[in-house]
């Protein structure tokens, strides 16, 4: 059964990411959102899966008891944000064009629910 309020953490920065900046999120922001058993998976951007700062991370989830999985190389079909990402293109396909690029990328985002990414996850077969 899907809790009702699953606790769902989502990282964005300015700017290009590195593994510092990957550590420093998990680190000091999503540790107090994870639970013994929850899973976190990550696609395959080099400093999610090797490097110094993945093994800090790692290590740290590990000792958590949270669950740890690399997404395949290049694998849109098994990635379940490419399925918001079709849901977002989806909506502002039926934007006007002369409207403000940014508004509209808000307003679509602001559809996607908690529980539209969690039926994500279980198309994917992650849960």
């Amino acid at each position: 059964m899907i809790d009702d309020d699953p606790p769902i953490v989502c990282n964005i920065i300015p700017g290009t990411s590195s593994g510092h900046k990957f550590a420093k999120f998990w680190l000091k922001e999503a540790c107090y959102s994870l639970r013994l058993g929850d899973t976190v998976i990550l696609d395959n951007i080099n400093f999610h899966v090797q490097g110094e700062w993945f093994e800090v991370v790692h290590h740290f989830l590990k000792e958590l008891g949270v669950q740890y999985y690399s997404l395949p190389k290049y694998s849109p079909e098994l990635n379940p944000a490419e399925l918001v990402f079709s849901k977002l293109k989806g909506c502002l396909q039926g934007k006007r064009q002369d409207s403000n690029l940014l508004i509209a990328i808000l307003e679509c985002l602001d559809k996607i629910t908690i529980r539209n990414v969690i039926q994500y996850y279980i198309k994917r077969s992650y849960l």
